[in-house]
């Protein structure tokens, strides 16, 4: 009995190493074939002399190289290297898998007298630091999870005369790059002395501007600064941008160029709607100018509106009327205009659903 029980448990041994052995080799079979299978598909692709070409032999293999990183890098190099249009190359990203997602996010504050307007704008700065730290929270959230990333979070200004023309003494210090943190979780990124580094040159940004406010020019930033500041996506990396304007509306600087709130004031006998003052504003030809940049990767979130005194009642609706004009015509992925909130709370929830989008 006890004979027949070891018999037993040998051919139970044997039949498990047997297994085993099978399971190993076939492990190994399988990464056989499959490194010959890339090595062949990479081999061919150096014979594709255009996009149809490289597009065939990509769905020839796909099925089995679908997340096969170096075969999707070669495929993409390829494509690179037969210097196609940008319009081609969109093309191309709409079969090839998406490649991961950053953000980049810009909070442009306007640092003209609204800063210090406490009979108009009570507790600006105070609003304006708590928007910016939430940001940089929900920022956090949405990508400490990642690796290797090209996330980026920056706070800048409208124009060049902000902060008393000194923005450049502190500009490095309000940009934080991902892209430079590799091969660690972005986690680790995200240190209380980061945090600590963002508020205090916030602080100092707006004790600069305090000392001598200077109106925002937000057709200038869009016209000379914004696109620089905008990540484009290609075959490698997607982007979203994320543009938070924090401003109470009116637009430019005091000489009123653009926004004519007195002027459409006037003319209250006209539908005072946003859009039946968007109307009024293309009709006699009063659209803010257009600046040529691309939008068509950005999401612009336009927050802390808020009319004037002399202007309550009715201001509201016209800067709203104008920036939805101008927004929309300035064709961005995405828009939002809103006002002041009386709760910081509610301001939170938007910023927190842009940033979500």
């Amino acid at each position: 009995m006890l004979t027949e029980k070891k018999k037993s448990r040998k051919k139970r041994k044997a039949l498990i190493l047997f297994a085993s052995f099978c399971g190993v080799f076939g492990l190994f079979v399988f990464l056989l074939m499959g490194a010959s299978l890339k090595t062949e598909a990479i081999r061919s692709l150096a014979s594709c002399n255009n996009k149809e070409e490289v597009k065939e032999l990509y769905q020839q293999y796909k099925n089995e190289l679908f997340d096969n990183e170096d075969f999707l890098t070669e495929v993409r190099l390829r494509l690179v290297d037969l210097n196609l249009p940008d319009s081609s190359l969109m093309e191309c990203q709409s079969w090839l898998p998406q490649p991961p997602t950053s953000l980049n996010v810009i909070i442009v504050p306007d640092l003209s007298r609204r800063i210090t307007d406490e009979d108009n704008n009570e507790h600006q700065i105070v609003n304006d630091r708590a928007i910016i730290q939430h940001a940089w929270e929900k920022f956090t959230e949405e990508v400490s999870l990642k690796k290797n990333s090209k996330d980026c979070f920056r706070i800048t200004i409208a124009d060049p005369e902000q902060a008393q023309g000194q923005f450049d003494q502190i500009a490095d210090k309000l940009f934080f790059d991902l892209s430079v943190h590799t091969n660690k979780t972005n986690r680790l990124y995200f240190t209380d002395y980061k945090k600590r580094k963002l508020l205090k040159n916030t602080d100092v940004l707006y004790a600069m501007s305090m000392e001598n406010t200077s109106g925002a020019d937000y057709l200038s930033f869009f016209r000379r600064y914004c696109e620089r500041l905008l990540k484009k996506s290609d075959l490698f990396n997607r982007y979203e941008n994320k543009i938070i304007i924090l401003t109470d509306g009116y637009i430019e600087k005091l000489d009123v160029t653009y926004t004519k709130l007195d002027v459409v004031a006037k003319r209250k006998a006209y539908d005072m709607t946003s859009s039946g003052i968007a109307e009024l504003i293309t009709r006699k030809n009063w659209n803010i100018p257009l600046a040529e940049v691309n939008l068509s990767e950005t999401d612009i979130l336009v927050c802390e509106v808020n009319e004037r005194k002399k202007g309550r009642g009715f201001h509201y609706q016209i800067l709203q009327a104008y920036w939805s004009d101008w927004l929309t015509r300035m064709e961005p992925k995405y828009f939002n205009v809103i006002s002041r909130n009386y709760s910081m709370n509610q301001t939170f929830q938007d910023i927190d659903k842009f940033m979500e989008r």
